[in-house]
């Protein structure tokens, strides 16, 4: 069973509700309130704090030099 998602943008409406969003608004998926380069969307399916810029926490891989 897929959980209440009034605005079908992907995230609960228990979560929006508990995260200060609204249930009604689609647009918010793609705002990003902590400026961490990650939007509310991902902030969700990450199971991360939207309002914490220290998460989700993000690793960068590079090529090494020889």
């Amino acid at each position: 069973m897929l959980p209440d998602d009034q605005d079908d943008d992907g995230m609960s409406d228990s979560w929006e509700l508990a995260n200060g969003l609204d249930p009604n608004n689609p647009n918010d998926a793609w705002l990003d309130p902590d400026g961490d380069e990650v939007v509310n969307l991902f902030e969700y399916q990450l199971s991360s704090d939207l309002n914490n810029p220290m998460t989700p926490q993000v690793a960068t891989v590079g090529k090494s030099r020889l």
